[in-house]
Order: structure tokens, then sequence, then C-alpha cells
């Protein structure tokens, strides 16, 4: 057997003294200080002080003083201060003061004074004053004054003065003067002086003075001097259903239904259909049917 087919079977691809073969034009290994191996052209192993590992053209471990670990082209881990570790071209962990952890290009967790977390480019959590917590981008907590949390970037919750809820990009919740609560953008609640309640863009409710109460887009209560209540656009009652007090009404889909006092009227549809007092009426579809006084 040849000197060369003896190392092949006795030692693998390890041959001593520096010899080595050829399969199909390929140098398989190289023996010595330094030395390495490789398969169809690549080098596989080269050991000594910074030696590396390689596969198919990539440095797989060099081992030393900030020494790597690398596959596919990629540092695994180098060990010392500010040493990291990675993974696809991505550095996975960074360990000392600020230090970080990252998958797929995003920094996965630093640890330290105001140190951080994320996932896939966002930030996932910093702790300390002002400290946050985010997914996807969005900051999801931040502790402190004035603090909050979001999902899907939008801010869930601020705790402190004026602090608010929101969700889908729409403020729920603000406890304190003047706070509200929101849903998909609009306000639901502001308790307080002259807050309110909506849905869906429509106020729903305001309670103080002149406050009011509306279902789409129209208000349909208003409690207080001159409140009223109102349906679809259409002034409904003026207590815009009922306003009480001098000269007050009532109505129906744009139809004044009933004043009361001096000179009062009832109508239907645009028709005023009956005054009571001194030259009262009554009338139907737009035509006066008794006028009293002509009686007289």
């Amino acid at each position: 057997m040849s000197p060369g087919l003896k190392c092949l079977f006795d030692w693998g691809l390890s041959c001593p003294n520096g010899s080595y073969f050829f399969v199909t034009g390929t140098e398989l290994a190289r023996d010595g200080v330094g030395s390495g191996r490789s398969w169809l052209g690549t080098e596989l192993a080269r050991d000594g002080v910074g030696s590396g590992r390689s596969w198919l053209g990539t440095e797989l471990a060099r081992d030393g003083v900030g020494s790597g670990r690398s596959w596919l082209g990629t540092e695994l881990a180098r060990d010392g201060v500010g040493s990291g570790r990675s993974w696809l071209g991505t550095e996975l962990a960074r360990d000392g003061v600020g230090s970080g952890r990252s998958w797929l290009g995003t920094e996965l967790a630093r640890d330290g004074v105001g140190s951080g977390r994320s996932w896939l480019g966002t930030e996932l959590a910093r702790d300390g004053v002002g400290s946050g917590r985010s997914w996807l981008g969005t900051e999801l907590a931040r502790d402190g004054v004035g603090s909050g949390r979001s999902w899907l970037g939008t801010e869930l919750a601020r705790d402190g003065v004026g602090s608010g809820r929101s969700w889908l990009g729409t403020e729920l919740a603000r406890d304190g003067v003047g706070s509200g609560r929101s849903w998909l953008g609009t306000e639901l609640a502001r308790d307080g002086v002259g807050s309110g309640r909506s849905w869906l863009g429509t106020e729903l409710a305001r309670d103080g003075v002149g406050s009011g109460r509306s279902w789409l887009g129209t208000e349909l209560a208003r409690d207080g001097v001159g409140s009223g209540r109102s349906w679809l656009g259409t002034e409904l009652a003026r207590t815009e259903l009922a306003r009480d007090g001098v000269g007050s009404g009532r109505s129906w889909l744009g139809t004044e239904l009933a004043r009361d006092g001096v000179g009062s009227g009832r109508s239907w549809l645009g028709t005023e259909l009956a005054r009571d007092g001194v030259g009262s009426g009554r009338s139907w579809l737009g035509t006066e049917l008794t006028p009293y006084s002509s009686y007289v």
C-alpha cells in the first residue's frame, strides 16, 4: 500500500510528517504546526495558538484570548470582556457592562443601567428610570413618572398625572382631570368637568354643565340648563326630545313637536299641528284647520 493510502486508512485525514495525498485533484490533509484539514478544497481544521476549525470555507472555532467560534461564516462565540456570541451573522450575547444579546441581527438583551431587551429589531425591555418594554417596535412598558404601556405601536397605559391607556392607536383611558377613554380612535369616556363618552367617533355622554349624550354623530341627551336629546342628527327633545324651561319644545325627525308656553305649538313632519293660546290654531299637512279666533 502506498504511504498516502496507508496514511488514509491508519489516520483518516491526519497524515504525520507533513505528508498528504490527493483524491480527484483535491488536497485532503496537510499536517504540521498550524496544520490543517481540508475536504474538497475547504480547510477543515488548523491546530495551534489562535488555531481555528472550518467547514466548507467557514471558520468554525478559534480558541484563545478573545477567541471565537463561527459557523457558516458567522462568529458564534467570543469569550472575554465585551465578548459576544452570534448566529448567522448576528451577535447573540455580549457579557459585561451594557452587554447585550441578539438574534438574527436583533439585540435581545442588554443588562445594566438603562439596559434593554429586544426581539426582531425591537427593544423589549429597558430596566431603570424611564425604562420601557416593547414588542415588534412598540414600547410596552415604561415604569416611572408618566410611564406607559403599549401594544402593536399603541400606547396602552401611562400611569401618572394625565396618564392614559390605548389600544390599536386609540387612547383608552386617561386617569386624572379631563381624563378620557376611547376605542378604535374614538374617545369613549372623559371623567371630569365637561367630560364625555363616545363610540365610533361619536360623543356618547358628557356629564357636567351643558353635558350631552350622542350616538352615531347625533347628540342624544344634554342634561342641565337648556339641555336636549336628539336622534340621528334630529333634535328629539329639549330637556332635543326635551328642553325644560320657558319656550321649551319636543321634536321628532327634524320637526318640532311641542313647545310648551305662551304661543306654544305642536307639529308633525314639518307641519304645525296645534297652537294653544290667543289666536291659536290647529293644522294638518301645512293647512291651518281650526283658527279658533275666527269663531269668536
